[in-house]
C-alpha cells in the first residue's frame, strides 16, 4: 500500500471548496500532483495522483465525496483506488453553537494487487460541536472508526478525538488523539496510538499549512495506520505552501519528511507539486 499523505490532498481541496463557494461554483473540484516518493530509498519512483470531489450544502445537511486515483511509475508500479463519502447534519444550539451529527465512509482498492483481499472500508460514525467566538471557531470532534473490511482481518474499532481552533484572521490548527481499542493486530498497537497535528495560516492567495503525525505505541506504523491508508511509518512532518492564482484555480508544493526516531532507518522524503481547480 502507497504511503502517501492525504491530508494534502483535504487541505488543498479544502481551499478549493471554499473559493467555489465563493465564486458562486456549484462545488466539483479537480485535482492533479505529481510527485517522487521517497527519494533517498533505492526503491524510489514518480507518482500521479488525480482526484476528483464534490461539496455541498442542502440546508443542515453538508454532503461530500471523493474519488482519486494513485498510479506509480517504475519497477514496483502500482494502482490504487480511493473512495470517500461523508455527510453531516447540524443542529442550532442557540446563536453562536453547532451540534453536527458526522458519518463518513473512506474505502481503498489496490486494483493491482495480486493478493486475494485487496479492499479496505473505514466506516466512521461521529459528533462535532462548533462554537463561535470573537476570534473564530472553537469545534471538538468524536468518531468511532469501524474497519468492516480491511484486507481479510477481523472487524475492528477504535476511537478519534479531535479539538481544533479556526481564527478569524487566517491562523488555524487541529490535533488528534487515535485509540485503538481492538486487538486484532496484538497489544502492541492498542491503546493510545498517537497524535496528528496540524497548523495552517490563510492570507489572501497565500496558503501555508505544516502537519506532524506521531506515534507513541508502534514506532514503525503511523497513530492511525490501521485506519488510514495513508499515513507513514514513524514520525513524519509535511510543510505545504499553497497560492490561489485565480478564484478557483489553486497551485500548492510539499515535502514530506517520514520515518523520523525509527532506529536504523533513514529519513524518507517525498517533494511533490499539484494543483486544483474547483467549479
Amino acid at each position: 500500500m502507497k504511503k502517501f499523505l492525504v491530508f494534502i490532498l483535504v487541505a488543498a481541496l479544502s481551499a478549493g471548496f471554499a473559493a467555489a463557494q465563493e465564486s458562486d461554483g456549484i462545488g466539483i473540484t479537480a485535482g492533479l500532483e505529481f510527485g517522487i516518493s521517497d527519494v533517498t530509498s533505492d526503491a524510489s519512483q514518480p507518482y500521479l495522483w488525480a482526484s476528483l470531489g464534490y461539496e455541498n450544502s442542502f440546508g443542515d445537511l453538508d454532503f461530500s465525496t471523493g474519488l482519486a486515483l494513485d498510479v506509480g511509475f517504475g519497477d514496483e508500479s502500482y494502482q490504487d483506488l480511493y473512495f470517500d463519502l461523508a455527510l453531516g447534519y447540524n443542529i442550532g444550539l442557540g446563536g453562536s453553537s453547532t451540534l453536527s451529527l458526522l458519518l463518513a465512509n473512506n474505502m481503498y482498492f489496490a486494483i493491482s494487487s495480486e493478493a486475494d483481499d485487496i479492499i479496505a472500508g473505514i466506516l466512521k460514525p461521529g459528533v462535532m460541536f462548533t462554537q463561535e467566538t470573537g476570534a473564530g471557531d472553537i469545534f471538538v470532534t468524536a468518531e468511532v472508526p469501524v474497519a468492516y473490511l480491511y484486507f481479510g482481518a477481523d472487524m475492528f474499532f477504535g476511537i478519534d478525538i479531535t479539538a481544533g481552533w479556526n481564527s478569524t484572521f487566517g491562523l488555524g490548527f487541529d490535533a488528534t488523539g487515535h485509540i485503538q481499542l481492538s486487538d486484532e493486530f496484538g497489544d502492541d498497537n492498542k491503546g493510545f496510538t498517537g497524535l496528528d497535528l496540524t497548523v495552517f495560516y490563510e492570507a489572501g492567495s497565500i496558503y501555508f499549512e505544516v502537519a506532524a503525525s506521531i506515534p507513541f505505541i508502534n514506532e514503525g506504523a503511523g497513530p492511525s495506520s490501521f485506519f488510514d491508508f495513508s499515513l507513514p511509518n514513524g514520525i513524519s512532518v509535511t510543510p505545504l505552501f499553497g497560492y490561489t492564482i485565480i478564484p478557483g484555480l489553486q497551485v500548492y508544493a510539499s515535502c514530506k519528511f517520514f520515518n523520523i526516531g525509527i532506529k536504523d532507518a533513514d529519513i524518507g522524503i517525498t517533494p511533490a507539486i499539484g494543483v486544483t481547480y474547483s467549479f
